[in-house]
């Protein structure tokens, strides 16, 4: 595939992604050829729209979004958009990333969404393996912290762990950001690594096309180097014919460089 491809596979994945955690709250947004959006104001730190093509208009993604209601936001997947007319400000540019999948298989995703796949077959298995795993608590990665503790990884599989993994995440934030009703949602996999038990890092995986994203990746008890190499072992492990993508500032790219992720294209954040 191209840098272009890749970057739409990217921009697509993450659009998923946004849409989940808005489903989740009760109020999924819509998908056009060219933009997803939401008409209602999406949950804090999400954005109200993503550009999922280069033609989209600043008209077109406007339309689409609550203008009335503060602090809209719109995920530029292209940042090629010129929103300064309307108000807006860029709030932040960043890099979508990917890294090849861990093994070469394309037989194994399109496996991965058919009813009654083998289980045993970690390839072929993919997701369902993910979701099995969930449900137990399994654990299918190790990485190691700078203080040279184990960090023992395994999936969210309840409300009661999502809350902790939440906490984790966010600290403490004044609501419910990741509602239970994301862990019913079939292509998000939440990841939770822990040093005695206690969560000190994690990231959320979904799949869409032929790729796997990787976002939300945190260390509130451990370091970033540990958090990326957990996750990518966790991602690897449960999808192992996806190549994965998500997007860093910047000045945060290199514990997913070291990973082997490479930058492929820009995106823009724009708030009004």
């Amino acid at each position: 595939m191209t840098g272009e491809m890749w970057v739409r596979e990217a921009v697509r994945n993450n659009a998923g992604w946004c849409d989940a955690v808005c489903r989740a709250h009760g109020m999924p947004g819509t998908f056009t050829e060219t933009v997803w959006a939401n008409p209602r104001r999406s949950p804090p730190l999400y954005p109200d729209a993503v550009t999922l093509s280069p033609d989209a208009s600043a008209e077109e993604v406007l339309a689409a979004i609550d203008l009335v209601s503060a602090e809209p936001s719109v995920k530029d997947g292209y940042a090629q958009l010129d929103l300064s007319d309307a108000g807006f400000r860029v709030l932040f540019d960043a890099q979508w990333i990917m890294r090849p999948a861990a093994i070469e298989d394309k037989d194994a995703v399109a496996a991965e969404n058919t009813e009654g796949a083998v289980m045993g077959s970690q390839a072929a298995a993919g997701h369902a393996v993910g979701k099995a795993r969930a449900a137990t608590g399994g654990v299918v990665a190790e990485s190691r912290a700078a203080t040279g503790d184990v960090v023992v990884w395994g999936t969210v599989g309840g409300a009661e762990e999502l809350r902790e993994w939440e906490g984790s995440l966010l600290g403490e934030y004044d609501g419910v950001l990741f509602p239970a009703a994301l862990l019913g949602e079939p292509a998000v996999t939440l990841l939770a690594g822990r040093i005695e038990g206690d969560v000190v890092c994690g990231a959320a995986l979904n799949t869409s096309g032929r790729v796997v994203g990787v976002s939300n990746v945190f260390a509130s008890g451990c370091d970033m180097d540990a958090a990326w190499a957990g996750a990518v072992a966790m991602a690897g492990a449960l999808f192992p014919a996806r190549p994965m993508v998500g997007y860093e500032h910047p000045g945060d790219l290199g514990p997913a460089l070291a990973q082997g992720f490479t930058p492929i294209g820009p995106l823009r954040i724009w708030l009004r």
